[in-house]
Order: structure tokens, then C-alpha cells, then sequence
């Protein structure tokens, strides 16, 4: 550190009087020298923990370093070559002896190369061949259909970026596929072990899925351990990292930082920002429609965090490319620089035009043992909720399960089937409800059996006959989709007692079983898959074109991911979805709140998930319906507060929109 650097850092302190200084706050006021830079001069100072500095530790420090010195430089004296005696040949003197006994046993036992060990060196010699990311490893190993425009992005991640990098392609462009193509790449090529994804906490569960789905990687979610030193691949909501986690996630190096929805870190004066700056890191990922909303700096922020310094300070950012706050000045100079960390596809110039979709929703009538069974379920969950959890529920968020009691899990999940099937109903209240009898009262336990009794009464259910008439109603393939393996047997038996040949589809089969029941459906041996969505990510089912809701998911995401199986490239018809819903119940709520605040059915894949960042959720929609339901005094009050729910939908719909139209106005602006 030489003099005048030394005399930038006191007079940095001094702007900013006593007590402590974070590194990011450091980094703003030195202008001039990069973020790694500042980085390496505090540690060489003796600073290892970068988050909080003391001030007047490190004016002392500073005060005390002097410049060292130029040593003179040695003499070094050159002598004539040594003299070197010429050596007998060594090969004529090697001759072969034959393997001892003993050497022979154990050549002959797999001693010196283990059998099971060939495989693995000959993926190794296969991986070692493969220079270059020209040809992706990745594609061997990934259960998806990436698109031209994404392997691109993915090279040029990988080959000119180095691993750092701001995705942002329009909402529904894939750029999870494009992470994760990423990261299994380096990873195949053992060039990361570890990784860290942060992402808002409704969706942990969706990049658990599909790293595990898509590309064969099980990450551990932050949350359901107390020690993360074990894991080495995390996925957890930034919020929850930044407020349990910081101390555990800082002290380590990861290889891969991945940031999704980095526009919550457009801010650098928030703890999200300067949690995730702080983060010592190899290669850094940052994914967003809507990097930038309101100025260019936070693009500049956002820069910073993906490559540190590629920006230079924050006073010359401003000086040599901001006219003001929302129009740049040096533009071609300034995209040049974005086009070496910053990807950004657009759907005009990347998608072709998919068939239109052609939606219809079917409200069913309850008959009269059904409405009984409906209000009777309800009243039950209710009555449980209020006697044994007292009302007294602690809902952390989406990604921790340990934080939600297992009782309120199976009155979550008595309410979704009672829209579904009796025999779901039936099968939780045997299993899951029973087998917490010993701790409820005898009314209590009297009325779990009457409801056993109702549910096993009932034999014939109004959607079976509306779904019947669909299917029968044209003979081409359908998908037919419900959240339970119970519906799933019960219509199977139900369409096999009319005649109508149907394959199942769910997460308990094996790889080879799914594989085959995709093939009879699709070659013909069956009309119908019944199919949860359990294992059913990365499923092309292109050809077929109709597709059924039986039950509704309480989260949209679900369904979004239903419809994107049949409504992708490769479509070649119109796609009919048909969504079945019992009038008068909570489905006819959800089902209002979908289509009339946000027209679910119409957005465009990827939306969705989007747009619930938007409204600042630390729960699942699933969570918060529960909430609604058993909370609620009367069924007026649970349609007022869906009501309710639907308004803040539609608000963080609008506020997506708004931002899509900020962000593309600025980044067309400076970037190409």
C-alpha cells in the first residue's frame, strides 16, 4: 500500500466520523479503487471479519503501516557452467522379470485397479477429453428441452464471463433452466463443489424441485438444520439466511452464489445488499426481469455485487456514464462494459408464436350428500384447529416445515381434499388424523369416525360424472391432474368401470415405470394420464392438447406448471384446459381470486413466480388460505378475506407490470 492510497483510506474514515464501517460503505467511499482491492488492503491490515470494522482500529492501523522501503537489489554473481560427467545409458540395463507369486495375486484380485473403479475413470477420461464448454456436459445429464438462445446464454456465461454474471431475460424466458445448466456444468467438471441459492421465500420449494427434477442435484434447504457445515449445495430465502444464517454462511468461501429476483438488492444501503456483498465467493449469479426500476444505480449495484469492481467506484459511474438519474451519457462505452456481465433474451426475438389457449371453467353443484360432507369436513378442521392448536399457529415461512405444526399440515391438506375426492378425505383421516386419536377428546374421536362413515358412504362423486362427460365427449388424449394418488385410484377404477383405458403418473413410481406410462399414453395404449404433479417436472407431453384440473392448487405456480407440460414449443393445436370446481367452496374462491384479480390462466409461464416477490410474502399462498379458512368465523368471513388476498394478488400484478415497463425502458436504453 503506498502513500497516497493510505491518505484515501484516512480521509475516507474521516467522512465518516467513529464507531464502525461496513465494507460495502467503505467500498462507495473509495472511488477510485476497486472492491477486491479494499477487500485484500483490510485483510493485509489484520481485518478478517469485513462486515462491521471498527473505525479507530483501522485509523490506528493505518497510522502505524508505513511504506516499506525498496530493498536494494541483490548482486547476483554468474559463474561459468558446472562440468558434467558424461552418464552410462540407463535403458540398456533394464531388462523385464516376470510378476512374483505374490505380485500376481494381486493383480489377478482387482488389487491394483478395483474393478468397480473403471467406470469411474473412464467418465473422467470422457470429461478430460471435452475441452472447452463448446460441447456442455450438462445436456447428457439434464431432464429438459433447452432452448438455442438458452445455450448460448449458458456459453457465454461459462466461457467469457467466467461464472459471473446477471441474467435478465423477460419473465418467461427459462432462466432457471440457464442456472441450472450453469451450475451442473461446473460441477460435472468439478470445478465448484459448493453453491449457494438465495431466493425470496415462496420460491424455495420450486428451485429445490427443479435442481432436483431437472438436473439431478439435491440441494439442502436452509432451515431444516441447525449446522449447515455438512452441506455443501444450500437453497434458502435470503431473508432467512441473512437473519439465522449470516455468521455461518459468511466464514465460508462458496463457489457458486446464486441470487434469484436480485432485484431486491438494487438498494446498497439494505441489509440484503450488504449481506449478500459480503458473501466470499468464487463465481456469482444474479437473475431478474426487472434488474433495474427506477435509476441507473442500481444497475451499478447490481454490477457490483456480480463482479466487483467491473464498474469502478460509484463517483465515477455517476461521473462517466449517469446524465442523471434514469439517462445515461456515454452510452456505446457503457454498453460495451454491460455486455460482459449482463445477458438479456427477449421473448420478441427468441419465442415462436404458441397455439392460443382456450379455457373453461366448470362450477358443479353439490348434491345434497355432498354439501353434508363438505360442511362437515370444514366444521372438523375447524374445531380441531381451535381446541388443539389454540389458535396459536407459528408460520415462520415456506421454506421451513419444522416451523409449522404437523397438526395444522393435515388440516391443510383435509381442505384440499375435501374438493377432491372422499376417498383422499378417507385415507388422511386413516392414516395422518388417526393416528394422533390418542390425543383428542371422545367427541372429538366420535366425530373423526362419523366422518370415516360419510366418506366411505359415498361412492359416486359429481366431478367423476362431469369429468366422464369430457373425456367421452372426443376421443383424443387427455391429462387429467389432481394433488392426490387416492383421487388418481379412485378415477382409474371409475373410468375402467366405463370403459376408458387411463395410465397413472406420479411421484412413487420409478424412473421406468413414469417413462413407460408416458409411452402408453402417448402411443395410444391408453386415452387418459392421471397424473399428479409429482414428478412431473421436465415432462414434454406436446402431443396432447387437452388437459383437466380436477382438484385446484391452492398455490398458482402449480398450476402454471401444469399447463406449461402441453403448452410449450412443439404445440401444435389449441390447448383446451378445463378446470372442474364445486360450487359454494373454497375452490370457487380460489378460483375467483385467479381469474378475476390476475386471469392466472392466460399469463405467461414464469409470471407467476414473478409476481408473488412482488407482494413481500414470507409464507406460502397455501400457508396463508389455511390461515384464512380455520381462522375465519363464518364461511362470509373466509370470502371476505380471499377477497381480501385477491386485491393484494392483483396489486403485486400491477407493481410486476410497472416494473417490466421501467426495466426494459432504461436497459433498452444503454444495453443490446
Amino acid at each position: 500500500m503506498d502513500e497516497m492510497r493510505r491518505s484515501a483510506y484516512l480521509a475516507a474514515l474521516d467522512e465518516h466520523g467513529s464507531g464502525v464501517v461496513a465494507l460495502s460503505d467503505l467500498v462507495m467511499a473509495l472511488d477510485d479503487l476497486p472492491p477486491t482491492t479494499v477487500r485484500a488492503d483490510l485483510q493485509a491490515l489484520g481485518f478478517d471479519h469485513l462486515d462491521q470494522i471498527d473505525r479507530s482500529a483501522l485509523r490506528s492501523a493505518l497510522e502505524a503501516f508505513e511504506t516499506a522501503k525498496a530493498a536494494p537489489k541483490p548482486v547476483i554473481v554468474i559463474g561459468p557452467p558446472p562440468v558434467i560427467d558424461a552418464q552410462s545409458p540407463i535403458l540398456p540395463t533394464l531388462r523385464y522379470r516376470p510378476p512374483s507369486d505374490g505380485e500376481r495375486t494381486r493383480l489377478l484380485s482387482g488389487y491394483v485397479t478395483p474393478a468397480d473403479r473403471w467406470a469411474v475413470r473412464e467418465q473422467a477420461e470422457h470429461y478430460t477429453l471435452k475441452g472447452g464448454f463448446d460441447q456442455l456436459l450438462a445436456l447428457e445429464y439434464a431432464t429438459i428441452d433447452a432452448k438455442e438462445y438458452q445455450l448460448r446464454a449458458v456459453r457465454r456465461v461459462l466461457a467469457e464471463m467466467h461464472g459471473n454474471a446477471i441474467l435478465a431475460d423477460e419473465v418467461g424466458l427459462g432462466k432457471t433452466i440457464e442456472v441450472g445448466l450453469i451450475i451442473k456444468e461446473y460441477h460435472l467438471r468439478e470445478m465448484i463443489r459448493s453453491c449457494l441459492i438465495l431466493t425470496p421465500a415462496p420460491l424455495v420449494d420450486q428451485w429445490l424441485e427443479e435442481m432436483q427434477d431437472k438436473f439431478g442435484m439435491q440441494f439442502h434447504r436452509l432451515g431444516d438444520a441447525q449446522d449447515i457445515g455438512p452441506f455443501q449445495l444450500i437453497v434458502g430465502s435470503i431473508d432467512r439466511a441473512k437473519a439465522s444464517y449470516r455468521k455461518a454462511l459468511q466464514e465460508r468461501t462458496w463457489d457458486m452464489v446464486v441470487v434469484d429476483e436480485c432485484h431486491i438488492l438494487k438498494n446498497h444501503r439494505t441489509g440484503r445488499f450488504k449481506f449478500v456483498f459480503n458473501l466470499s465467493r468464487k463465481h456469482c449469479l444474479l437473475l431478474s426481469a426487472t434488474p433495474v426500476q427506477n435509476e441507473l444505480r442500481e444497475l451499478y449495484n447490481l454490477i457490483t455485487v456480480a463482479r466487483p469492481g467491473h464498474l469502478k467506484g460509484p463517483r465515477q459511474f455517476q461521473k462517466l456514464f449517469m446524465e442523471d438519474r434514469r439517462h445515461a451519457r456515454n452510452v456505446e462505452h457503457l454498453r460495451a462494459l454491460l455486455n460482459e456481465v449482463m445477458i438479456r433474451n427477449r421473448r420478441s426475438n427468441t419465442l415462436t408464436e404458441l397455439p392460443p389457449r382456450r379455457i373453461t371453467h366448470y362450477a358443479i353443484p353439490l348434491t345434497d350428500e355432498e354439501h353434508h360432507f363438505h360442511d362437515a369436513v370444514v366444521r372438523f378442521c375447524k374445531r380441531i384447529y381451535a381446541r388443539y392448536v389454540e389458535g396459536d399457529i407459528v408460520l415462520e415461512g415456506v421454506d421451513t416445515r419444522a416451523a409449522v405444526p404437523k397438526l395444522v399440515l393435515v388440516l391443510m391438506i383435509l381442505l384440499k381434499e375435501m374438493t377432491s375426492s372422499p376417498q383422499a378425505v378417507r385415507q388422511t383421516l386413516q392414516g395422518a388424523m388417526s393416528g394422533r386419536m390418542g390425543e383428542l377428546a371422545a367427541a372429538d374421536r366420535t366425530e373423526l369416525a362419523n366422518l370415516l362413515d360419510q366418506a366411505s358412504a359415498m361412492s359416486l362423486i359429481s366431478k367423476a360424472r362431469k369429468l366422464l362427460h369430457l373425456i367421452t365427449a372426443d376421443d383424443s388424449k387427455i391429462i387429467v391432474y389432481t394433488e392426490f394418488i387416492a383421487t388418481l385410484e379412485y378415477l382409474r377404477n371409475f373410468l375402467t368401470d366405463h370403459g376408458i383405458s387411463s395410465v397413472l403418473f406420479h411421484g412413487g413410481l420409478t424412473g421406468i415405470q413414469k417413462r413407460l406410462a408416458v409411452e402408453r399414453f402417448r402411443d395410444g395404449d391408453a386415452q387418459v394420464l392421471l397424473s399428479t404433479e409429482s414428478g412431473g417436472q421436465g415432462l414434454n407431453l406436446q402431443f396432447c392438447h387437452r388437459l383437466v384440473n380436477y382438484d385446484l392448487p391452492w398455490n398458482p405456480m402449480r398450476i402454471e406448471q401444469r399447463i406449461g407440460r402441453i403448452h410449450r414449443y412443439g404445440q401444435e393445436r389449441p390447448v383446451e384446459i378445463s378446470t372442474l370446481v364445486l360450487s359454494g367452496t373454497i375452490e370457487e374462491y380460489i378460483l375467483h381470486v385467479l381469474t378475476g384479480k390476475i386471469d392466472m390462466f392466460q399469463t405467461v409461464i414464469g409470471e407467476i413466480d414473478a409476481m408473488l416477490t412482488f407482494m413481500h410474502e414470507q409464507q406460502s399462498l397455501d400457508v396463508r388460505i389455511t390461515e384464512i379458512i380455520l381462522s375465519a368465523s363464518s364461511f362470509s368471513d373466509i370470502r371476505r378475506q380471499m377477497e381480501t388476498l385477491g386485491n393484494e394478488l392483483r396489486k403485486a400484478n400491477e407493481e410486476l407490470t410497472s416494473a417490466e415497463k421501467a426495466s426494459a425502458a432504461l436497459l433498452d436504453s444503454v444495453f443490446s
